[in-house]
């Protein structure tokens, strides 16, 4: 009798145990709102679109996987408020977050699928090049393209243009941690002016997919 009330007990807990990972894009720390501009340097950027996926999200203590999300795929929109949160139960001591931004090339190439990774969602570009990885669209006054705009469209899950990346971040346990995304760190290694329009697989989309895994950080 005891153990099956310990085991209940176990069981509520994890069960009323919530784990919230929120991201919030940040510019020079100052929250990112879309269609709003910012300076950097000689240059005004406005983001318009962020879209990214976050996949195979893993909580880690002391080296150890101790909590896997339930959810192999989350598409990140900033356009739509109820994807910037992930929330999980049953999350309890953990001193690392891991996971990719992108898609793996076995989900890549196994065929179209639902939620998430339905290619509806303008995250998918075909079975040859896969999904997008990273999605950001604005404007830039050093771009040189149509109206001074600028695509960039990350990704491919073929080498020697793979590029899925994966990030692993030391945190302290809290009930909410705050990812930021700190995109002024991506203009300033990344000229605009150059790469102004990436939309495919190839080495200008694997430049930019080098400097993500550094725009990535929690709140402590």
């Amino acid at each position: 009798m005891k153990w099956f009330v310990f085991i209940c007990l176990v069981l509520f807990f994890a069960k009323a145990h919530t784990q919230n990972f929120l991201f919030v894009p940040k510019f020079n720390h100052q929250s990112v709102a879309l269609d709003t501009p910012y300076t950097l340097q000689k240059d005004t950027l406005t983001i318009s679109a962020l879209k990214f996926y976050i996949t195979n999200l893993h909580y880690l203590n002391k080296g150890k996987v101790v909590y896997t999300s339930g959810k192999k795929a989350h598409l990140v929109d900033f356009a739509d408020s109820k994807t910037l949160a992930i929330t999980e139960k049953g999350v309890f001591d953990f001193d690392a977050v891991e996971f990719n931004i992108g898609v793996d090339s076995l989900t890549s190439v196994s065929g179209v699928f639902e939620g998430d990774l339905d290619p509806a969602n303008g995250m998918y570009w075909a079975w040859q090049s896969g999904y997008i990885n990273f999605k950001l669209e604005g404007y830039a006054t050093n771009s040189p393209g149509r109206l001074n705009k600028f695509i960039w469209h990350i990704g491919g899950y073929r080498e020697p243009f793979s590029a899925l990346r994966r990030i692993m971040i030391r945190c302290k346990r809290q009930n909410e941690l705050v990812v930021n995304i700190q995109l002024e760190k991506l203009f300033r290694e990344i000229d605009v002016s150059k790469d102004f329009n990436v939309m495919s697989p190839g080495s200008r989309s694997i430049k930019i997919a080098d400097v993500l895994p550094a725009i990535f950080s929690i709140s402590q």
